[in-house]
């Protein structure tokens, strides 16, 4: 039995969450809570500034947990107005003791490695062999970041540039294989966080029913890709007079996809406008269930940024500049000069896989068949996996499928 009545979908914003029921996630608490608001309000405030920079044809997928992580390593090792730019930034909260056990609780709480499912992080400082790191930053990067550390010689940059991706695409099991394209011998430290996840369905598709169908684009154009289908089934459903969303579970229950579907007539911009961002959070508790038939794109690929110039519109600029403070990582005289950040994902039959990368580079100072109800993505939309309610990838569907 295949869907006769279409819901005409021209765009949706793919919003990749990794998270869980806040309430019983072991190690959490309210600091933890708070440093999940935070990192989640990042990722929506962030992800239109990405949306910019995207080609209208592309998707856009990133992980702001990956980046909150990456730049939680630099924000306990700026002082001054560097320090509170990426303290306005990021939402973080005042208290630096309180933050960094925020920081490593949840990090305890999200590793996961089972037959089902499986998120792992990793953090790892890269200094050059030419200056020292101080001692009190290097103790509470291992302790609430579990960070390793290795020292290279920059100026040879083809030496330290495959050494770093070698790493990254170890810890990505080779999703991210070369995050760093060149490097500048100019370079005195990168700051790296690698996370990767992958999980079953608890209910696969049925590949046999897998069909090519009409994905319809914002700008009026269509193609054709591929839907995956089930029928009559009852799945978390929610609704308001912005969006339609469903929620399908990975098998440990407390990992989730969302997929956020404007209504006709509404666009992925009306999902993103900053009056309506507190309703995508506010609907994770919303949801009920409903009897579907379902249809969304199958779909794999990557998205890669470089992030400065996006940082700087975001406010987030004086760590770019020759009177960057970063004086309580090392005496020597260090600004930042790119946030790299590549993510990949691919939803499938069986389940989803996702990786994602951040590097921040650090320089010197120098210079229908019948009434049914059914939920059809078959236009750009919102989408994303969840651990409990923390955001780990967020990104936009615009139909490309690699």
């Amino acid at each position: 039995m295949y869907l006769k009545k279409k819901t005409i979908m021209r765009g949706f914003l793919l919003y990749f969450l990794l998270a869980s029921n806040l309430f019983s996630i072991r190690n959490i608490n309210n600091n933890t809570d708070s440093l999940i608001r935070a990192s989640n309000n990042f990722a929506l405030n962030f992800v239109p500034l990405l949306k910019q920079e995207t080609k209208k044809d592309e998707n856009c997928f990133f992980s702001p947990y990956s980046i909150v992580e990456a730049f939680g390593m630099a924000y306990f090792g700026a002082d001054g107005q560097t320090k509170q730019e990426i303290h306005n930034g990021f939402y973080f909260y005042a208290d630096d003791k309180l933050l960094k056990n925020a920081f490593k609780n949840l990090r305890i709480a999200l590793q996961q490695d089972t037959a089902n499912v499986r998120f792992s992080t990793a953090n790892k400082l890269w200094p050059d062999s030419a200056i020292e790191l101080k001692k009190e930053y290097l103790s509470d990067m291992k302790l609430f970041f579990d960070v390793d550390l290795q020292k290279l010689n920059f100026r040879k940059t083809n030496e330290a540039k495959e050494i770093i991706n070698h790493w990254v695409s170890e810890k990505t099991y080779n999703k991210i294989p070369n995050l760093l394209e060149d490097l500048s011998p100019a370079t005195l430290l990168v700051i790296t966080n690698a996370c990767y996840f992958k999980a079953d369905w608890a209910f696969p598709f049925d590949s046999s029913i897998t069909r090519e169908d009409i994905f319809f684009l914002e700008d009026g154009n269509n193609k054709k890709i591929k839907f995956m289908n089930k029928y009559d089934i009852k799945i978390s459903y929610f609704k308001n007079s912005l969006f339609e969303a469903i929620r399908m579970p990975y098998k440990n229950g407390n990992y989730n996809f969302y997929i956020f579907l404007p209504l006709a007539g509404k666009k992925i911009d009306d999902l993103l406008k900053k009056e309506n961002r507190p309703l995508i959070i506010s609907s994770f508790t919303e949801f009920s269930n409903k009897i579907l038939d379902i249809s969304i794109p199958k779909f794999k690929f990557r998205s890669k940024y470089f992030l400065k110039e996006i940082f700087v519109k975001y406010k987030i600029k004086k760590m770019f500049t020759m009177t960057a403070d970063f004086s309580k990582i090392t005496s020597a005289n260090i600004r930042a000069d790119e946030v790299i950040h590549e993510a990949y994902i691919e939803v499938n039959e069986s389940g989803s896989e996702a990786a994602a990368a951040t590097a921040i580079i650090m320089v010197g100072k120098s210079k229908v068949q019948e009434e049914r109800s059914v939920f059809k993505a078959d236009r750009p939309f919102l989408f994303a996996i969840t651990y409990k309610n923390l955001i780990l990838f967020l990104g936009i569907f615009n139909g490309a499928t690699e």
